[in-house]
This record gives C-alpha cells, sequence and structure tokens, in this order.
C-alpha cells in the first residue's frame, strides 16, 4: 500500500530519541509531526496564547487557588513552543515577564504606599523585577525546548534556574515558584517532604508537558502508549503519595499551648512621628491586656519590631516585658544596636525581663532592609532611604531552647528560604517560629503569598509553625499544611493556639535535593547511551 508522502511513520518520526522518548537534538519538530489543530494565525496569535499562558499560570497562584491552571498552563507552553510562529525563548521570555510582573506588582506598595516613592519609580522597579527574571530562566527553558525538543531536559534546565534564582537573583528571591501553585491542591503539596519546592516545580511541569504530547499523538493518530504511561506515571507519584499519606495521617492532640498576639497597628501610623505615643501607648496596652487574660499557655509570641521603643530600655516597654514575662516566656521582635552602630532585625526569646537568647535575621529583605547594587544604585538608594543605615545581616543560625521546645526562630523574608530552614531542623528544631510585619504589601496578594510560601515549608519539613505579624495574616500550620488557625486581618487579635512538638526528620530534610543530582547524572548517562547507539 502507497503511504502519503504527507504521512511519517512512527518509528522515522522518533529517531535519537532520549531518556523519556522525546527528540534529543535539533530544533522545532518538522509540521508534519505538530499538532493539527483548528487554530489558524501566525505571530498575533502566539501572542495571545502567550497572554491566556501567563494568565492560567496566575490563576493557580496564591489568592486564586485554581491550582488546575498550571497543568494547563504547561501544556499550552507546550503547544505555543510546537507551533513556532514566534521563536520559543522569545515566546518563553514574554511568559515569564507577564506572570512575574503582575505576579510581584505588590512590590510597588512599600515603595509608593509607605516610602513616598513616585509611582513611575515604583512602576519601573516591578518592571525590571519582570524582565530580569524572564531572562534569569523563562528564556533558557524556551531555548532549550526549542533546540531539544526535550520536555525532560527543559524541565531539568528551569528547576535548577529556578534554584539559582532562589539563591543569588537580588540576594535570593525564591517567590512564586512554579510548586507554590499547589499549595491549595493539598495530596499534590504532601510530596514536597521528599523532593522538595523545586520537585514539585518540575512535576506541574512535566505533566503539562507530556499531557500536551498525548493530545498530539492522539489527534496526529499515532501510537502514543509511552507517552500517556509517563503521564499516568507522574500523576500518580503527585498524587498518590500525598493522598496515602493524608489518608494514613494521625491526628495529634496538641501538647503544648502558644499565646500569638496580633498587635493590629496599622503601617501607616506606626512611624508617623506625630502619632508616635499614642501608637507606643496602643502597644503598650494591648500586649498588657493579652499578657493578664486568662488562660494557660507556654510561650507568648509577639510579632516582628513589636515596639516602637527599646523592649529594655523605655522605661513603660521594659516595665511591660519583665511583667508578661515573669511566669512565662516570651518571644519578641527589635532593633538592636551593636557597639559599632550597626543595626540588626533581632528576635529574642525573654524570661522575667532578661534575654535568655537572641537571633539576629541572617536574610535580609531586598530594597527594604539592604539596597543591592548600592554602589550603581546610589542615586536611588539615597534618594529612598537618604543617608541613613541599613540593616546589618546576622551570621549564626540559633535555635531557642525552653524545656522540651527547640524552637528555629525565623523573621520575615526568611520563611521564604528553604535551605536555612533545613540547616535549623537538622540543628534539632522541633518547631518553626515566625515573626513578620506583612503590613508593608498594603492590602495586595503580597501577605497571601508569603503565608502560603510558608504553608509549603511547614510540610517539606514536617513541623508545625507559629506565625505572628503585626496586622495579618498571623496563622498556625500545621505538618500537612493546614491552616489551623488563621486571624482576622487589619485589626488587634490574640489567641491561645494548640501545637505539637515534631522529631521525625521528612526525607527532604535528610537527603535535600540529591533526587535532583541523581535525575541530571541518569539524564546524562541515557543520552550518552542513545548517541553511542546511533
Amino acid at each position: 500500500m502507497k503511504k502519503s508522502p504527507n504521512t511519517l511513520p512512527l518509528r522515522e518520526g522518533r529517531k535519537n530519541e532520549n531518556f523519556f522518548g522525546e527528540g534529543s537534538q535539533g530544533s522545532n519538530p518538522p509540521p508534519e509531526q505538530r499538532l493539527r489543530l483548528p487554530l489558524k494565525g501566525g505571530v498575533l496569535l502566539d501572542l495571545a496564547l502567550c497572554i491566556v499562558a501567563a494568565s492560567l499560570l496566575l490563576a493557580a497562584t496564591p489568592g486564586f487557588d485554581l491550582w488546575v491552571c498550571a497543568f494547563l498552563a504547561f501544556a499550552l507552553i507546550a503547544y505555543i513552543f510546537d507551533r513556532g510562529k514566534i521563536k520559543p525563548y522569545k515566546s518563553a521570555f514574554l511568559i515569564g515577564f507577564i506572570y512575574y510582573t503582575v505576579g510581584a506588582s505588590w512590590i510597588s506598595v512599600p515603595m509608593t504606599l509607605f516610602g513616598g516613592a513616585p509611582e513611575i519609580a515604583s512602576a519601573g522597579l516591578v518592571l525590571f523585577t519582570g524582565v530580569v527574571t524572564a531572562l534569569w530562566f523563562w528564556v533558557p527553558y524556551g531555548y532549550v525546548i526549542g533546540r531539544t525538543n526535550s520536555t525532560l531536559l527543559g524541565g531539568i534546565v528551569f528547576i535548577a534556574l529556578e534554584m539559582m534564582k532562589g539563591k543569588y537573583l537580588f540576594g535570593g528571591l525564591p517567590w512564586l515558584n512554579i510548586g507554590l501553585t499547589q499549595v491549595s491542591n493539598k495530596p499534590a503539596l504532601q510530596i514536597v517532604s521528599i523532593i522538595g519546592e523545586h520537585g514539585l516545580s518540575l512535576l506541574v511541569i512535566l505533566i503539562g508537558g507530556y499531557l500536551y504530547k498525548v493530545i498530539k499523538l492522539k489527534l496526529n493518530k499515532e501510537q502514543f502508549s509511552k507517552e500517556l504511561g509517563v503521564v499516568l506515571g507522574l500523576l500518580l507519584l503527585t498524587f498518590g503519595f500525598g493522598g496515602l499519606k493524608l489518608i494514613l495521617n494521625d491526628p495529634q492532640t496538641p501538647t503544648h499551648t502558644a499565646r500569638l498576639v496580633q498587635t493590629g497597628i496599622l503601617q501607616e501610623d506606626k512611624w508617623d512621628r506625630s502619632k508616635r505615643a499614642q501608637v507606643l501607648a496602643d502597644l503598650v496596652s494591648r500586649v498588657d491586656e493579652a499578657g493578664s487574660a486568662q488562660g494557660d499557655y507556654d510561650l507568648m509570641v509577639l510579632p516582628e519590631s513589636s515596639f516602637t521603643a527599646n523592649p529594655f530600655t523605655h522605661a513603660d516597654v521594659s516595665a511591660l516585658v519583665r511583667k508578661v514575662s515573669a511566669d512565662k516566656p516570651l518571644i519578641l521582635g527589635f532593633d538592636r544596636r551593636d557597639e559599632a552602630k550597626n543595626i540588626y532585625n533581632t528576635m529574642a526569646i525573654v524570661k522575667e525581663g532578661g534575654i535568655l537568647q537572641s537571633y539576629d535575621k541572617m536574610k535580609l529583605a531586598p530594597f527594604g532592609e539592604y539596597f543591592p547594587f548600592e554602589r550603581q544604585l546610589y542615586p536611588i538608594r539615597r534618594f529612598f532611604f537618604g543617608d541613613g543605615a541599613l540593616f546589618t545581616a546576622g551570621t549564626t543560625p540559633q535555635i531557642f531552647t525552653y524545656d522540651d521546645m527547640r524552637m528555629a526562630p525565623l523573621i520575615c523574608f526568611e520563611g521564604v528560604f528553604s535551605e536555612l530552614i533545613r540547616e535549623r531542623v537538622l540543628m534539632g528544631a522541633n518547631i518553626l517560629l515566625m515573626i513578620s510585619n506583612d503590613a508593608w504589601f498594603g492590602k495586595s496578594l503580597g501577605r497571601i503569598q508569603h503565608l502560603d510560601i510558608e504553608v509549603v515549608r511547614a510540610v517539606e519539613y514536617g513541623r508545625y509553625m507559629l506565625r505572628t505579624t503585626q496586622d495579618g495574616i498571623s496563622a498556625v500550620i500545621s505538618p500537612y499544611g493546614d491552616k489551623e488557625v488563621v486571624f482576622p486581618e487589619k485589626m488587634y487579635y490574640f489567641s491561645d493556639t494548640g501545637f505539637s512538638l515534631e522529631k521525625h526528620i521528612t526525607p527532604f530534610a535528610r537527603f535535600g535535593y540529591v533526587w535532583y543530582v541523581l535525575l541530571i547524572c541518569g539524564y546524562a548517562i541515557r543520552l550518552m547511551v542513545n548517541r553511542r547507539s546511533s
């Protein structure tokens, strides 16, 4: 039987297969291998599809929580790359730019609302962040896919650069990672206790990419059993482990109680000189009320920068601290100056008015506590901060110990850094203690994103997290990612909340990303074997 010249046999279409049966060399697949859909159009259609893909990713982020949209987004991205009307690295840049510019638009809030910066300056910083982040790893991702047509290799590269972004970009910016889109997908979220947030990112990318391959081969009437097996295997890994973990979860009776205090001071009032006396009086009154309320608890926790005066030298505040910590330990935050006049953002555990242990924040917030590229951007730095001193980063991790509690102290931005928490869990921490001031986010989605990143951290390391903020969102997060207690925002509130001390070490805490290194090695070995055999 004579074959049509436009029909490509399956064997010929699959030369030079890699580890997952993908083309391992060459650029985009030939037209006869591409998905035939009733979509006609050129560059303008691809631009529209890029906007749709970015919108789907945003719909899966915290605040919207439509987690299934992330899988659909990467299936659509694979189709856009396959169409080839726009070079894959260019379409990847556009998608990444939209995703980060819109998703991280809250960056403008503290600059404009609280910093007094012109809107054009804050908008410029948001756009700059979007451009740099898109160039950082979305462009290489698109380039690799375009050159190799390999979903797996593209995912490996994407995750490597996502890790580097979290460690090096602006001193580390592990924000809006793809794995975060699954924070409301409870079964899928549990897998981070084995492979971490970046591992979940990789699963989302692979499931979306291989889902597109299944649809493509099905519509082209080719065999797709291998691709379907890959998709089903990835889905089983993503949802099966977490589903089983949740089913077998034996809820523990809380063994300890913490009194969390959300002081409810508005950010615009806190540093207004004309309101300073009233704000301090309100803080003293509210903490006194919370400390005097009936109930039995093991420790009391105040937010970051708890008072607008030094809690150990100001007469009224220091008297209050002695009173509140007379019977139970008190956790509080304050700005500390050393003999060299360096300023540190500090957390301390206090008993009977004296500091038992203290910790200086090690990961400072860029553009808030320190200024990246200070020499190169000195005029901008001076505009926002004047000639005043910025914060100095601490150098020593700590574990606060009291009775059987071994607390990992975390201040604000530090909660997004997985490796920092891992270090403290391996030091013996059995509870994560986060104090923050998320009032800087204003009414934006930034505070929801911040909270949900820390939900991922609690699951990664199998620890309860006690989270206290100035005006929200204060919460108690379980080792399974449940927000067991959530305080109302923008108001003074305190509550006694139960928690348990966890001693087991999750596989991810123990081994980190060793699995990722093994994956890279396995991929490289298989690629070399395929090349030799071909």
